[in-house]
């Protein structure tokens, strides 16, 4: 496993929880949504935000919940004007982490579904990727600036001006080819 330093954190430790020490109960963590946050996903679409990741692990004998909460902002691109905005995510979550042993055949560390699968070995979970998953779960499909509130939209207005220009121009050429299928509608059997 490859492993990049980070203000002297190695890139596996900054996200995980150490439970192999941890008696049996509720524990409870947070980890700061920061541009860090997102630098260390290659993979990742986002690039930036702020807020917090409360984590509550109830651990019991052979299995851990971990209940989070993610409340904060990220950085998206509006899809009607393509200016980038702050949206504000807030969103709970839950994930059962349990043994490979109890799967048969599966050796693995793997996410299925709502459950994580570890080896038994393990001391430590790794959450990254998981908390990433959750964040682009709390972002809204159809990403739209907010209203402000006079209930005007927050879009860029020269890209909305633009916008209705096109759609103006579209409106008067279906108007022209609606009269050709007018024209249509008297022909008889």
């Amino acid at each position: 496993m490859r492993f990049e330093k980070i203000r002297g954190l190695k890139r596996s430790n900054i996200y995980s929880i150490a439970f192999k020490g941890l008696k049996e109960g509720i524990h409870e963590f947070e980890f700061p949504i920061s541009d860090v946050f997102f630098e260390l996903l290659d993979y990742s679409e986002l690039k930036s935000g702020k807020g917090i990741f409360h984590i509550a692990l109830e651990k019991r004998q052979r299995l851990m919940v971990i209940y989070l909460t993610i409340k904060g902002e990220v950085l998206v691109t509006c899809d009607r004007c393509l200016d980038e905005f702050m949206m504000p995510i807030k969103s709970e979550f839950e994930l059962y982490v349990k043994y490979n042993n109890d799967r048969i055949g599966e050796e693995e560390t793997a996410i299925e579904d709502d459950s994580l699968y570890i080896d038994e070995s393990d001391d430590y979970i790794d959450v990254h990727h998981y908390l990433y998953e959750c964040i682009v779960l709390s972002i809204p499909m159809q990403r739209v600036h907010p209203k402000d509130k006079k209930g005007h939209s927050l879009c860029n207005k020269v890209m909305i001006d633009k916008l209705k220009a096109i759609n103006s121009q579209g409106n008067t050429n279906k108007n022209n080819d609606n009269s050709l299928w007018e024209k249509l509608k008297d022909i008889k059997e």
